[in-house]
């Protein structure tokens, strides 16, 4: 019974981070046309964030379901905007001015190159965030029922630990140097 709840979770959460791909990569497009890079305020979700967003959705919205997979829609937009605009910038750090000199237009350049090459990454986020939410979502579940008086407890530790994770990622990306490379 439990195999079959988390493999329809993860299908409904696989769906749900698909239809946020595709509004993520619009998202991005658009920025793109318009600038040469996506905005920084919105790339704030990292999978630590995303983790710790899950985690207090879990505890909050445990009897609204259809608000709690809105709330991890937005969520997931937010991880793939993260992850796909990061992507972005190391690869337009490195090859757009090679193929700007070979005629390119910088929306072809986007098309042609940066979408296919972040097809993997797209792939990859679309399932880390989906897993990754399953086992929170039934990690809380299981929680819950096993340890009833102790669970909100042990889902705020694990919330607050990933938090300081993800703030600790923030302060290490504004002190990284720029001009490193990511890959």
């Amino acid at each position: 019974m439990l195999i079959q709840e988390t493999i329809e979770l993860l299908v409904i959460l696989i769906l749900i981070s698909g239809l946020a791909t595709a509004f993520a990569v619009a998202t991005v497009f658009a920025f793109y046309l318009r600038v040469r890079r996506p905005p920084a305020h919105l790339m704030f979700m990292n999978s630590a964030a995303s983790t710790t967003a899950t985690l207090l959705a879990s505890l909050v919205l445990t009897d609204n379901r259809k608000l709690f997979l809105t709330f991890l829609f937005f969520v997931a937009y937010f991880f793939i905007y993260n992850s796909l605009g990061r992507h972005i910038i190391s690869y337009d750090d490195t090859f757009r001015v090679l193929f700007l000199s070979m005629g390119y237009t910088r929306e072809e350049f986007f098309m042609n190159y940066l979408l296919v090459q972040g097809k993997w990454k797209l792939i990859e986020s679309n399932i880390s965030f989906a897993s990754s939410s399953a086992l929170i979502m039934i990690f809380s579940r299981e929680l819950s029922r096993f340890f009833p008086d102790q669970w909100v407890g042990v889902i705020l530790v694990f919330a607050f630990s990933t938090f300081v994770l993800s703030v600790s990622r923030w302060i290490g990306e504004d002190f990284r140097n720029k001009l490193s490379k990511e890959e």
